[in-house]
């Protein structure tokens, strides 16, 4: 049998279902990149069939997420996608409305009404959240119960069960024939969304309609909630990885090293990255594969005093460097950065104090298909190192920090042997950098009478007694003369 292009693209569609969250997100570009080409008529009629195929809401909202990815211009119709849809959802008519500008409805009946008086929540529903989805999920319902009074939980387990029963859906668990059987057991984790993804997601967004339809809950507070089910987010849209930079050559891997190398090796490290005129004030470095299956350098930029001594305790310290970042349109990780107070992020050391350049930016909101890139952190620079405000947007596949309408910094990412497994405390195989124009680093220094420093970090998990992953950490810290 020879499949048509039709049926190539409904396949292509199909991945937006996939496990791996970073196929999904793939999936989603590749058929946007259909709608910009001379595809675009068997591709749009592709795809109102298999919205129009549909049985939950989440899936619909998948759907969506993928016209996020296509230029505006190349969009199917807004009065056929809006008939194709059946199963609406608050989130649906949110992200219908950023797309076309019109409402979708539909949403406040899409519900199943009251929670009947004998009913509780199965041990199966209570016992998979926090394996089908994440816990923020029941955090917000918990949240809104205590405000609101309202049993929000249970008439999510009421929504669940009525969903399951009219799609059959599978009861998965945690998907253990992603990892190999020694992994399964120890310690090992994996970024992926079962099918169940789909069914809480759904049930979710029906309480929400619910919650708006007879309990009177506010909309905008409803939305907000609702808005944690986003497939994606805009300004990542457009970062493709790159590849790991060919200065570092193999410098993360002599880390691993004996004691006495990981130091020496570490030392190089900082010596070729100060030495750039953009400096990586923050990295993620995975180390080769064929070295550590789960090991990974982390090299960071500190403003240190003269006298400063570091502490034990400053190695547990990297909670302190987060910054909350309100995402106001919801969708958007793009735009002006939050202000970094220079004394909320100073840490005492054994003598002195030191100040990351880069902080950890923690936003509101994001898309759960690029939970990757969320996982390791978005390290950015904190807007005291510039005299103006300080913004970020993505293009030509990485990030670009302008502040005065000048670029001051550039984020970077890149797939190292990237399988969707990590250990306990790491991460997927995804580096990252962040560099910072120097002189602005030598202004900020010289400003507040501080020098450059780096921590180096290396962390490698070997598998111990009992099968047990546990990391082996080294530490090396180096100032600037």
């Amino acid at each position: 049998m020879t499949l048509g292009i039709k049926d190539t693209i409904t396949m292509l569609l199909d991945r937006l279902n996939w496990p791996i969250r970073m196929a999904r997100w793939q999936a989603a570009r590749g058929f946007a990149s259909l709608l910009d080409s001379s595809e675009r008529a068997v591709a749009t009629e592709a795809f109102l069939e298999w919205l129009a195929s549909r049985r939950m809401e989440n899936e619909i909202v998948s759907g969506l997420a993928a016209l996020m990815c296509a230029d505006d211009a190349h969009l199917p119709p807004w009065p056929t996608v809006k008939a194709a849809i059946s199963k609406s959802s608050i989130l649906a008519d949110f992200l219908f409305q950023k797309l076309y500008g019109v409402r979708l409805g539909g949403w406040t009946t899409a519900h199943s009404g009251e929670i009947p008086s004998h009913f509780e929540p199965t041990s199966y529903f209570k016992e998979t959240i926090g394996q089908a989805v994440p816990s923020v999920l029941e955090t917000e319902f918990r949240y809104h119960e205590r405000s609101m009074d309202r049993p929000f939980y249970e008439q999510w387990a009421w929504e669940w069960q009525n969903i399951m029963e009219s799609t059959g859906s599978p009861h998965s668990s945690y998907p253990y024939h992603f990892l190999h059987k020694q992994g399964a057991r120890d310690g090992v984790s994996v970024q992926t969304s079962q099918a169940q993804c789909n069914v809480y997601r759904s049930a979710f967004l029906r309480t929400l309609g619910y919650a708006v339809a007879a309990w009177r809950m506010p909309l905008d507070e409803a939305v907000m909630s609702a808005a944690r089910c986003l497939p994606l987010s805009r300004g990542l849209l457009s970062v493709v990885p790159t590849s790991r930079p060919s200065w570092l050559g193999a410098l993360p891997e002599k880390c691993v090293a004996e004691e006495s190398g990981f130091k020496l090796a570490a030392e190089q490290l900082i010596s070729t990255t100060s030495r750039r005129r953009m400096v990586p004030v923050s990295m993620r470095l995975p180390i080769a594969n064929s070295v550590a299956e789960f090991g990974e350098l982390l090299v960071d930029a500190f403003y240190v005093s003269d006298d400063f001594v570091p502490s034990d305790q400053m190695m547990e310290a990297d909670g302190a460097r987060n910054l909350w970042w309100n995402i106001n349109d919801l969708v958007s990780i793009r735009g002006r950065l939050p202000v970094a107070p220079t004394n909320e992020y100073t840490v005492s050391g054994r003598s002195g104090s030191c100040l990351p350049v880069a902080l950890n930016m923690m936003p509101s909101h994001f898309g759960f298909w690029q939970n990757d890139y969320f996982h390791i952190g978005l390290s950015f620079p904190g807007s005291f190192n510039f005299d103006s405000a300080l913004s970020v947007d993505f293009g030509d596949g990485s990030g670009s920090f302008t502040s005065g309408g000048e670029r001051v910094g550039v984020w970077k990412t890149w797939n190292d042997d990237w399988v969707p497994t990590y250990p306990v405390d790491g991460h997927v195989r995804s580096g990252v950098i962040t560099e910072v124009g120097r002189r602005f680093l030598d202004r900020f220094a010289q400003k507040s009478n501080m020098r450059l420093g780096w921590r180096v970090t290396l962390k490698v998990w070997r598998a111990g007694d009992y099968g047990s992953h546990r990391p082996m950490e080294r530490f090396a810290h180096f100032v600037m003369p």
